[in-house]
């Protein structure tokens, strides 16, 4: 079963999709893949910008939405098997935490790392 397959848009995050694939270059994502990541086995993103209350928006989708989809897309194109991306549970929001799809983000971090997911979701297609 493909990520795709058990994707759940967000009316927020689908809407800012077009911008993140924008910022993250695909030509720049294959010479990534090309240089970087040709004999690995196993690509864990976990980097992006921990700050719940910033309210810079292009910093937060730049690290959290656009740095995802491009270790993605470099993954994919270098032919890594396997990609793990670690985002946050303020993507559910507040409320109790589970292990459904729903994204109810409540602050521009949690909009941020939900673009983020969603890019992956929809962009990626490898894994």
């Amino acid at each position: 079963m493909s990520i795709r397959s058990r994707l759940l848009v967000s009316k927020h995050t689908a809407a800012h999709l077009e911008e993140v694939e924008a910022v993250a270059d695909i030509r720049a994502a294959s010479e990534f893949a090309i240089e970087h990541l040709s004999d690995v086995d196993l690509l864990i993103n976990a980097a992006g910008m921990a700050a719940a209350t910033s309210t810079d928006n292009s910093a937060l989708l730049g690290a959290n939405s656009a740095l995802p989809y491009f270790l993605g897309r470099a993954a994919e194109v270098a032919g890594v098997p396997r990609f793990i991306h670690v985002s946050s549970a303020a993507v559910q929001g507040r409320g109790v935490l589970n292990e459904g799809k729903a994204m109810d983000p409540v602050s521009r971090y949690g909009f941020s790392k939900a673009c983020g997911e969603v890019a992956l979701l929809k962009g990626v297609t490898g894994f």
